[in-house]
């Protein structure tokens, strides 16, 4: 009885529609900043600058303008909750679809296009540029889980021997 840890699917339609839902999970970068996104569209931010970690939370809402260069992508406005910073922009981003290149062509995207991603930043061409900084979803550790299925099958595998033993002592008396 093989159970899928299922990871959702970025549902673009919808979170051009508020709904920040397929969004929920972890998602880190290859340089080891992490979103952990919450259904409320909040998220708990770790990144890291010159080797010191930061930590904010930061908020999440569709912005009213998409980008019409990625039609395929939602755009979602960011801020660190509690801060006078300035916003950001947060891009989903599905499998399969590449960004358009920015200036006039010479940056391109050059992210892992076969994974869902978030692009983040201030400016289109400067989140091309950094793709050691683009968000991949973590996907849950499956082989935790098998070993578990492994462990709780033996166990009750030991639980009916003991069980059919006990049957058996009873019946002799």
């Amino acid at each position: 009885m093989k159970k899928e840890t299922t990871v959702p699917k970025l549902d673009i339609e919808a979170i051009k529609n508020n709904d920040l839902s397929s969004l929920e999970g972890t998602w880190r970068s290859q340089s080891g900043n992490e979103y952990i996104i919450k259904n409320s569209g909040e998220v708990d931010a770790t990144w890291f600058t010159n080797d010191q970690k930061y930590e904010s939370v930061v908020g999440l809402k569709v912005s009213k303008g998409q980008d019409s260069r990625n039609p395929e992508t939602a755009s979602i406005s960011a801020w660190v909750k509690d801060s006078v910073a300035g916003g950001f922009v947060v891009v989903a981003v599905p499998s399969g679809v590449v960004m358009q290149p920015g200036d006039d062509g010479k940056i391109t995207d050059k992210s892992n296009h076969a994974e869902e991603r978030l692009f983040s930043g201030q400016q289109y061409e400067a989140m091309l540029m950094k793709p050691e900084d683009v968000y991949y979803r973590v996907k849950p550790d499956a082989s935790k889980l098998d070993e578990e299925e492994k462990n709780l099958a033996q166990l009750q595998a030991e639980r009916e021997a003991i069980k059919s033993s006990l049957e058996s002592k009873e019946k002799k008396n």
